[in-house]
């Protein structure tokens, strides 16, 4: 995955204020006709509309207005006409990635806001201040301050701050890997919106719900929503939200292997940023191109692309003043505790954290490698030194292809541009100087630093596996974790005219690891889905095969599968992966792992299928 889809969380966070897009009648022209008749804090407030008119839009505009209300109202004594300057200028300047002046001018908005009880613009102040935590990593913290923002509004009555407060959360617990609750918060917003009738902020649902169905390899689905919201932005005339939309079209794209068409959205996203001096952005369609060109071995233009991107990126990182962030994150939490102003972070403690986590990343490098070995030899003793432990031998062996199965599933992306990289210094290994050459190994070490997250989280699920023999079986409620399943893909099912209902016993129990269940029960209604043609219907039903067996079947009457394909449906195979009836794709690897899993608690996973009638899966489990 490329690292602005990562980044997108922020990017999407920017714009989530409700104040920024609020209808105005007026237009731009007739507020600024407006500014030599007015009286003083009139004109301060006719400063601060222009400055959110512009702002994503004209930078330099919104700039100008946002200093003009600041200078003005600190003449005049009007606290709130500095607070709402004070606002703009640190959504504008955290926009430019100028982060910690962003965070200092928005912190002292929310202190002004305070002496005023401003509640609406109070939440709007927690609002920005808790993306700059989100674009530490802290989303704990970053979580804590949204629903903060989120109480303000709703002491306030205010119910487009709500909405996108929600929202705020759910991009958070998106993030957080929590696609089922943020997905709940998402349409609890998106009703409030409709209410409203936000055209932004519909347009933003769609951006988010795209976000999931990417998640989950859906590209046609999130495609779609793409496309809806990039209508709604146009409608309102937002580059800032478009061209983030369009760095969205180029990764979904890239990942469908669609090249002209990731690079089409790619280069657009770049000029545009790059015409509206949107610096994020145009880094984001910066990386979009490079791996588009290294996709398709266009090596001497990744090469330009890619010195563009680490100039840029090297301004924004000056720009950025991490320090600085620190420090005013750690002031700003005192405040919020006694008011007591500290700066509790140095430049010193940040290298020092960097250089651990370097250490941590190296460490698990040397020890995946350990583990493998590791368990080679162990095979190796036990196949050539003791029969008698076979079944022994066979575990090892079975893990060992799980573990390598999962492992090749989730590292291809990293290595694809691992490779790209080591592709283009071997071709052009007599023009790189070694300043290039430096370059490169920078950006391999990040690229293996990524790799190595994906290892490490793998490695956890596998240790802990190992430690305990097996997953971790627990009594589960059979149709409350279908009811999540179906809420999942409800809007999925929807696209396509597909109807899916639960008919579960509600006392019906299983004994199994509730993370693999579910993992299956959503591979399989996935499968259905993908399968189903309009107007098809999918079902869920228990039945208690026995006192000590619970059988959990996914009924579809979708195009079913071939005789000859039959015995094979739970074998990993690339060349055997189809096309849905949407032109879906799929790794081919969700059927096989699901098999596992479900033999590794205990049970059994079977189908039975009739071609151009549907199929039937059945899980069946420990009662």
């Amino acid at each position: 995955m490329m690292k602005f889809k990562f980044l997108s969380l922020f990017f999407s966070l920017f714009c989530l204020l409700p104040i920024a897009l609020q209808g105005q009648q007026e237009s731009i022209d007739s507020l600024r006709l407006l500014i030599p008749g007015a009286a003083d804090t009139a004109r301060v407030t006719l400063y601060f509309q222009l400055s959110m008119k512009y702002q994503n839009n004209l930078t330099d505009s919104a700039l100008y207005f946002a200093n003009a209300a600041i200078n003005e109202s600190r003449d005049l004594g009007y606290v709130k006409g500095e607070a709402d300057g004070l606002i703009s200028l640190g959504r504008i300047e955290r926009d430019q990635g100028k982060l910690a002046e962003g965070l200092k001018h928005l912190s002292e908005s929310l202190d002004l806001y305070r002496k005023i009880n401003d509640l609406v613009q109070m939440g709007n102040a927690y609002n920005d201040i808790s993306i700059v935590y989100a674009m530490s990593d802290d989303y704990e913290k970053s979580l804590e301050f949204f629903k903060k923002a989120l109480g303000v509004f709703r002491k306030a009555d205010d119910s487009q701050g709500i909405s996108y407060a929600l929202n705020n959360i759910g991009i958070v617990y998106e993030e957080l890997g929590q696609d089922s609750l943020a997905r709940a918060y998402y349409i609890e917003s998106l009703n409030i919106k409709e209410q409203n009738s936000d055209t932004y902020g519909i347009g933003q649902a769609y951006v988010n719900l795209a976000n999931i169905m990417q998640n989950y390899e859906l590209y046609d689905e999130s495609i779609t929503y793409y496309f809806k919201a990039d209508s709604a932005f146009s409608i309102i005339n937002d580059q800032h939200a478009s061209i983030r939309n369009y760095v969205h079209l180029a990764d979904a794209f890239l990942q469908m292997l669609e090249y002209n068409e990731a690079w089409k959205y790619a280069y657009k996203a770049y000029n545009l940023a790059n015409e509206y001096k949107f610096d994020l952005f145009k880094q984001d369609a910066l990386q979009a191109m490079v791996e588009i060109k290294e996709a398709t071995s266009d090596y001497k233009a990744a090469f330009e692309y890619q010195k563009e991107y680490q100039l840029l990126s090297e301004s924004l990182a000056n720009s950025q003043k991490l320090a600085a962030v620190e420090e005013l994150k750690a002031k700003f939490d005192v405040e919020e505790k006694d008011r007591e102003i500290q700066l509790l972070r140095s430049q010193k403690l940040l290298d020092q954290a960097q250089n651990d986590r370097q250490q941590l990343a190296n460490y698990l490098l040397v020890v995946s490698v350990i583990f493998m070995v590791i368990v080679a030899v162990l095979l190796g003793w036990g196949y050539l030194h003791n029969q008698k432990k076979n079944k022994i031998l066979i575990e090892l062996n079975r893990e060992k292809d799980q573990f390598i199965s999962i492992l090749s599933h989730d590292v291809k992306g990293p290595l694809n541009t691992l490779k790209g990289f080591s592709s283009l210094i071997a071709q052009g290994s007599s023009q790189i100087s070694k300043e290039e050459l430096a370059y490169f190994g920078d950006k391999i070490n990040h690229s293996i630093d990524h790799l190595l997250k994906l290892v490490n989280g793998i490695l956890e699920w596998f240790f802990s596996k190992r430690s305990t023999g097996a997953l971790n079986p627990q009594e589960l409620e059979v149709a409350v974790l279908i009811d999540d399943v179906v809420k999942l893909y409800e809007l999925t099912a929807d696209q396509k005219n597909v109807k899916v209902t639960n008919n579960a016993d509600p006392k019906a129990t299983c004994l199994a690891d509730k993370d693999a269940l579910l993992a299956v029960l959503r591979n399989l209604l996935s499968n259905a889905i993908k399968f189903s043609k309009k107007g098809d219907s999918i079902k869920f039903t228990t039945i208690q095969s026995t006192v000590k067996h619970l059988k959990i079947l996914i009924t579809d009457s979708g195009v079913g599968i071939s005789k000859a394909d039959l015995p094979h449906v739970f074998e990993y195979s690339k060349k055997k992966v189809r096309m849905g009836t949407d032109s879906e794709t799929g790794s081919g690897l969700g059927l096989a792992l699901s098999k596992e899993l479900i033999e590794t608690s205990g049970g059994e996973l079977n189908v039975e299928s009739e071609e151009g009638v549907g199929s039937q899966f059945s899980i069946t489990l420990p009662a």
